[in-house]
């Protein structure tokens, strides 16, 4: 059997100045044989205060590690794209076009690789959580959902999604997949059988999928149904069951 192997370049270069940018790609052959290799050199046509991104793309039946392997410079290689000074951090979150959201207490800082440009914005409470869906941001406690709208950073606001009783509060973190929100609370108010998890779609009222004593499990809404993971199991809901 004859392997095949494709390779494009999609070239992404960033430069500080706006002028024409010219890159020329060559290779020291055009096919090799097993053992052999194949050496492919981009040069660019002027200097540039940055360093060029030339993605490789590689295509065909070969598999990498098997038939082939790619080695340069760069390869291995870590950079730090942007930081705080703070490195206590763990609710750091990404949007769909391309912002990074780190929650601080009360704050939210934006990271925007676009124009590497960092912007802090208070959401005028401190809050403990934050889950993203698409470019839609949520924050919550322990008791209360807001959905944020930093379309305009000068005028940031924060919308109750829902709330829950006074003797309710929620178990690990909520998830969410589009406009739907699955999540688990503990119900105080009761004695047994305390251990619920809702479903919420858009704008509806939260519907009850499961009333048990089952504890202690992560919701996950993955393309509408709705898991219950821990440790090392996973479970489906289905019909009110796990």
């Amino acid at each position: 059997m004859t392997n095949t192997l494709k390779i494009c370049l999609f070239l992404g270069l960033t430069f500080v100045n706006s002028f024409s940018q010219n890159i020329t790609l060559s290779t020291d052959s055009n096919s090799a044989i097993e053992g052999e290799t194949i050496t492919m050199t981009a040069t660019l046509d002027a200097a540039i205060e940055l360093d060029s991104r030339t993605p490789l793309t590689i295509a065909g039946s070969s598999s990498t590690g098997i038939d082939f392997t790619t080695s340069f410079e760069s390869k291995g290689e870590e950079s730090i794209l942007w930081g705080t000074e703070n490195s206590n951090y763990n609710q750091i979150k990404a949007m769909q076009d391309g912002r990074q959201l780190i929650l601080a207490s009360s704050n939210l800082i934006i990271y925007n690789p676009s124009d590497d440009s960092q912007t802090t914005l208070s959401l005028g409470a401190s809050f403990s959580y934050i889950e993203t869906s698409g470019n839609d941001i949520y924050v919550y406690n322990s008791n209360t959902i807001y959905k944020v709208d930093i379309s305009d950073y000068s005028n940031v606001t924060t919308t109750e999604v829902l709330t829950l009783a006074t003797s309710q509060s929620f178990q690990y973190r909520i998830s969410i997949e589009g406009d739907n929100i699955l999540y688990n609370i503990y119900d105080g108010s009761i004695s047994s059988n305390n251990r619920k998890t809702f479903k919420k779609e858009g704008d509806n009222d939260p519907v009850m999928i499961y009333q048990g004593s089952n504890c202690c499990y992560a919701p996950i809404l993955l393309n509408d149904i709705a898991y219950q993971i821990e440790s090392n199991s996973l479970y489906k809901i289905i019909d009110g069951s796990y």
